[in-house]
C-alpha cells in the first residue's frame, strides 16, 4: 500500500472538506435571517431534487471508474478507452433526457410542493440553476474519473479547494455587493463546476494519455456491461433517498416550508460530516481495487483494517463533538433563533448524527461490494429499510406529535442496523473469509469513541463558551485532547491483531 499517497490523498480531501464545511456556515446563517427558514430549506431541497435525477445516471456513473481502472491495471488500454468514450457519449444522452424533465418539473413545481408567494419565482430561478450544474456535471464526470484511476486523489482534493474558494468569494461579493438570492447560490455553484470541468479535462490528457476521443471507439457491449452492473448501484441510491431524500418532501407537504427550513438548518452539521465520510471513505478505494485486480486478499482485508482505523481517527473526535457541544455552536451561530428553536436543532442534529458513527467505521469496507462487483444484495438491503423508513416515518408524523424527531430519528436507526450489522459481514462474505473479520478493528473504535463520548460530557459540565472568542480556542483544545485519548487507547486497547493468523490463512476459502 502507498501510504505516502494514501497520505496525500486524506490531506487534500480534508482540506476540500473542510472549506465546503466553511462554506456552509456562511450561507446558512445569512439565508435563514434575511429571507427565512423555508428559503434555506429550498436550497436544500433543489440539491435533493438533483440526487433524484441522478439516480438515472448513477446506471452507468457508479461503476463506471471501477470497471476503467480494473482494465488500466491490467494493461488493456483498448478496453479502457472503450469504457470511456461510451460513458462520455452515453451521458451527453442523458443529460438531455434529465434536462427536459428538469425543464418539465419546474413548470410544475407550484402545484407538487408548498412555496411561499413570496419565494416563488427565486425557487424556480434556483431550481433551474441547480439543474444545469448537475447537467454540466453529467457531461463532464468522465473526465473527472483520471485521478481515481490514478490514485492521485490529492490532485482531486486540491482542484476542488480551489472551486470552493471560487464559490464562496462568488456568494460574497453578490450578498455584499448586490443584495441577498437563494439563487446566487446556485449561480456560484455553476462557475465553480465549470472551472473543475476544464481543470478535469486538462488532467485527463496529463495523467491517463491512453484516453483519446474517438467515436468509433464508442461500444454498446461496453454500456451494457455498465448498466447491468450499474443498475445495483442506482437502485442503492434509490434507497438512499427513500431513507433521506425525501425528507425535505414529506415535511413541505406535511409539515409545512417553515419547518422544512428547520430541518435544513439541522440537517448542516450532519450533512457535511456524511459529506466527510463518503470523501474520506473512497480514498481507500484505489488501493481496494489494485489488491484485488493483483490477486492480494491477504493485503486487501489487512488495507480494509486499517482504512476503518483511519476513518475512526480522523472522524471520531469531530463527530463526537459535535454531538457534546453542538448546542454551544448552534447558540453562537444562529443568534437570532430562541432558545427552544436552538434545542430543536440540537436534537435533531444528534438523531441525524447517531448514524454517523457506524457509517465512518464500515463506508471503507462498504466499498468491496462495488470491488468485487457483487452489489445485488447490499441494494436489496438497502431498498427495504428505504421503504420501512418511508412507512415508518409517515405514520409517525400523522398518528403522533413527533413530527421533525419522527423524519430525522428514524432512519438515523435504520442507517445503524445497516452499519452496524450487515456491512462487516458482507463485506467478509464477499472476500470469503471470516464473518467477525472485521468486527474486532470495529468493536476496539466503537469503545474509544464511547470512553471518549463519557469524558467529553463531563468535560462539557464545567465548560461555558459565551462568545467565538472563548469557543474556538476552547474546541481546538478539547479536539486535540480528544485525538490525544483517542490515540491512547487504541494503542491501550490495539494489542490484539485486528484477525488472527488463522483468519488469514482462511481468506479466499469458501
Amino acid at each position: 500500500m502507498n501510504v505516502k499517497q494514501m497520505r496525500l490523498n486524506l490531506l487534500f480531501t480534508s482540506i476540500s472538506f473542510i472549506l465546503s464545511l466553511g462554506l456552509n456556515f456562511y450561507i446558512t446563517p445569512v439565508l435563514s435571517e434575511h429571507l427565512g427558514d423555508a428559503a434555506y430549506g429550498f436550497v436544500g431541497m433543489s440539491n435533493d431534487f438533483v440526487s433524484y435525477a441522478s439516480t438515472i445516471a448513477a446506471v452507468l456513473n457508479s461503476v463506471a471508474a471501477r470497471f476503467i481502472t480494473i482494465e488500466m491495471y491490467q494493461k488493456n488500454y483498448k478496453k479502457a478507452n472503450k469504457y470511456y468514450v461510451s460513458l462520455l457519449v452515453a451521458n451527453s444522452i442523458l443529460a438531455v433526457v434529465l434536462a427536459i424533465i428538469g425543464a418539465s418539473f419546474v413548470a410544475k413545481m407550484e402545484s407538487i410542493l408548498v412555496i411561499p408567494e413570496s419565494l416563488n419565482s427565486s425557487v424556480k430561478i434556483t431550481f433551474i440553476l441547480t439543474f444545469l450544474n448537475y447537467i454540466i456535471i453529467l457531461i463532464t464526470t468522465v473526465f473527472s474519473i483520471c485521478t481515481y484511476v490514478t490514485n492521485r486523489l490529492d490532485i482531486a482534493g486540491f482542484r476542488n479547494s480551489i472551486s470552493y474558494i471560487i464559490r464562496f468569494l462568488i456568494i460574497v461579493v453578490l450578498f455584499h455587493c448586490v443584495g441577498v438570492k437563494m439563487y446566487y447560490i446556485a449561480f456560484a455553484t455553476i462557475i465553480s463546476t465549470i472551472f473543475l470541468a476544464i481543470t478535469n479535462i486538462k488532467l485527463t490528457k496529463k495523467l491517463v494519455p491512453e484516453f483519446s476521443f474517438d467515436i468509433k471507439n464508442f461500444d454498446v457491449g461496453c454500456v451494457r456491461v455498465l448498466a447491468l452492473s450499474g443498475i445495483w448501484m442506482a437502485i442503492s441510491n434509490l434507497s438512499q433517498i427513500l431513507m433521506t431524500g425525501l425528507d425535505s418532501v414529506i415535511t413541505n407537504k406535511m409539515l409545512g416550508a417553515d419547518a422544512m427550513g428547520i430541518l435544513g438548518i439541522a440537517r448542516t452539521i450532519p450533512n457535511a460530516i456524511i459529506l466527510a465520510i463518503s470523501t474520506l471513505g473512497v480514498i481507500f478505494t484505489p488501493n481496494f481495487v489494485k489488491l484485488y485486480a493483483e490477486g492480494k486478499r491477504k493485503e486487501l482485508i489487512l488495507a480494509c483494517n486499517k482504512s476503518i482505523q483511519v476513518m475512526a481517527m480522523v472522524l471520531g473526535v469531530p463527530i463526537v463533538g459535535v454531538m457534546i457541544f453542538g448546542s454551544h455552536f448552534y447558540s453562537l451561530w444562529l443568534p437570532y433563533k430562541t432558545i427552544n428553536e436552538i434545542e430543536m436543532i440540537q436534537i435533531l442534529s444528534v438523531l441525524m448524527m447517531m448514524q454517523s458513527v457506524f457509517n465512518m467505521l464500515t463506508i471503507s469496507i462498504a466499498q468491496l461490494s462495488v470491488v468485487t462487483n457483487k452489489l445485488k444484495t447490499p441494494v436489496f438491503v438497502s431498498l427495504f429499510l428505504g421503504f420501512i423508513n418511508i412507512i415508518i416515518v409517515v405514520i409517525l408524523i400523522k398518528y403522533t406529535n413527533l413530527g421533525l424527531y419522527a423524519v430525522a430519528g428514524v432512519s438515523s436507526i435504520l442507517f445503524i442496523v445497516r452499519y452496524l450489522i450487515f456491512n462487516p459481514v458482507y463485506a467478509a462474505y464477499v472476500l470469503k473469509t471470516k464473518w467477525y473479520t472485521f468486527y474486532g478493528t470495529i468493536g476496539k473504535n466503537i469503545l474509544c469513541l464511547l470512553l471518549l463520548t463519557v469524558i467529553y460530557k463531563l468535560i462539557s459540565k464545567y465548560v461555558i463558551l459565551m462568545n467565538w472568542q472563548i469557543f474556538i480556542p476552547t474546541m481546538a483544545f478539547i479536539g486535540v485532547v480528544g485525538y490525544i485519548i483517542v490515540i491512547l487507547l487504541n494503542k491501550i486497547l490495539g494489542k490484539k491483531r485486528c484477525f488472527s493468523r488463522k483468519d488469514s490463512e482462511n481468506v479466499g476459502e469458501n
